[in-house]
């Protein structure tokens, strides 16, 4: 396949982002998309809805989706499909079906990590019990503190006795 032949025979600024992308990939050009033609490329070609995206992950899609691109184990047998032994139509739907894998994969996968994060963290309401301390020793204040935190948070509070003797 000459380089200047264009996969769809159409103009690749008219080609769609994913032939695009493809495209570049197999002639090992340079491409400039926007994030938003990554962006449409998921949610138009690949059908992922964006809303259904836990948190933090839409921010991270364009980076998700570059590196699933050069992880495509097609690229191994491009010098194949340069040479006619594969259709274009078939090389192409076997990458949109890796890509297509991978990031359903990676949705459901970063959803249910998050679910299960959820299900492990237990809320416990503060102590309602009012430990008052009697004030026959001035060396204590006349209330108990409980605090509730993560361990790690234990290490940084500190305590003094402030106007005290």
């Amino acid at each position: 396949m000459d380089k200047s032949e264009d996969l769809l025979g159409l103009p690749t600024e008219s080609l769609p982002v994913a032939w695009k992308i493809f495209k570049a990939f197999v002639f090992d050009d340079e491409i400039s998309v926007t994030e938003d033609e990554l962006v449409s490329y998921a949610t138009d070609d690949l059908k992922l809805n964006l809303d259904e995206l836990p948190a933090g992950m839409k921010e991270d899609l364009t980076v998700i989706l570059l590196g699933y691109m050069n992880l495509w184990p097609g690229w191994n047998e491009k010098n194949d499909f340069l040479n006619g032994k594969f259709q274009k139509e078939v090389y192409f739907e076997r990458f949109q079906k890796f890509m297509l894998h991978k990031m359903k994969s990676t949705v459901v996968g970063v959803y249910t990590a998050a679910v299960k994060d959820l299900d492990k963290q237990v809320v416990k309401s503060p102590n309602k019990s009012s430990n008052l301390n009697d004030g026959s020793d001035p060396e204590f204040s006349p209330y108990a503190i409980s605090i509730q935190c993560p361990p790690a948070m234990l290490n940084i509070i500190q305590f003094s006795n402030i106007g005290g003797k």
